[in-house]
């Protein structure tokens, strides 16, 4: 196990590090933060709903920034060191390949973590500034936000593994992104398409349902959202299953 897991933390906290010093995470954080104090508006509009939508479109927003991030740096993470060469250094030394992309995800599941983080203290200020103190149930959302960003990331690390460039991977991305919010819809159109137990409803019960970690909809509506163990297992299997995805494409590769 520490053969397996050492060399990852490694390449983790290497990765995570140049992660943070990307321009391009400084400019997804600034433009967050950008849009964050900018929600005071919608605030102000909303008079007596005040509250409700500080943190609905502040969330949204950090969700949606984070999904920008996360979708590029993992279309990015393998494909830059391929490009630059950096990965026949990597390889030339002690670093299992399923180490290696197991530290790449983990890279990119922290920088999800420092993002969201960063941009919860700016909305928590706002929050506090407009007399609205976050409570339990606002953490709690911003722990389903990281575990659909994360889940989204290891989708597009095994997608990045077949595609032929970045760009097709973040396009990719992007339009899971948008099916499984509204996966069951879909499946229920493929039946409708292609009839029950087609190929092409089996494609699309292969969408994860992002539904399941719409936290914010579960103020309204109990039950909107998956419970915690059921939202952290079903990220988990999804986790599970693009690594091993990813990692027996990656094996196949010739550096």
């Amino acid at each position: 196990m520490k053969a397996f897991f050492s060399p990852a933390l490694r390449v983790a906290s290497h990765s995570l590090r140049l992660h943070l010093r990307d321009r391009f995470f400084g400019l997804f954080l600034l433009f967050a933060l950008l849009l964050i104090y900018s929600s005071l508006l919608v605030g102000v509009m909303a008079v007596y709903q005040e509250r409700r939508a500080l943190m609905d479109f502040g969330l949204a927003l950090m969700e949606l920034m984070g999904l920008a991030f996360c979708v590029y740096a993992s279309a990015t993470a393998v494909s830059s060191e391929v490009e630059t060469k950096t990965i026949y250094l990597v390889f030339s030394r002690p670093v299992p390949r399923h180490s290696y992309l197991l530290g790449k995800m983990l890279a990119v599941f922290g920088a999800a973590a420092v993002l969201l983080a960063a941009t919860a203290v700016m909305h928590s200020s706002l929050l506090l500034l407009r007399g609205h103190a976050p409570d339990g149930l606002y953490f709690a959302a911003l722990g389903y936000s990281w575990l659909k960003l994360t889940l989204i990331s290891s989708l597009v690390f095994a997608v990045s593994m077949f595609s032929t460039s970045a760009l097709s991977s973040m396009v990719i991305g992007f339009i899971l992104w948008m099916l499984g919010h509204f996966a069951p819809e879909t499946v229920f159109m493929a039946a409708q398409a292609g009839g029950e137990g087609s190929p092409l409803e089996f494609l699309a019960r292969l969408i994860p349902n992002f539904q399941l970690f719409n936290f914010k909809d579960a103020l309204d509506v109990p039950g909107a959202a998956a419970p915690p163990a059921l939202a952290l297992a079903y990220a988990a299997a999804w986790w599970a299953g693009s690594y091993g995805f990813a990692w027996a494409l990656l094996r196949r590769k010739e550096f």
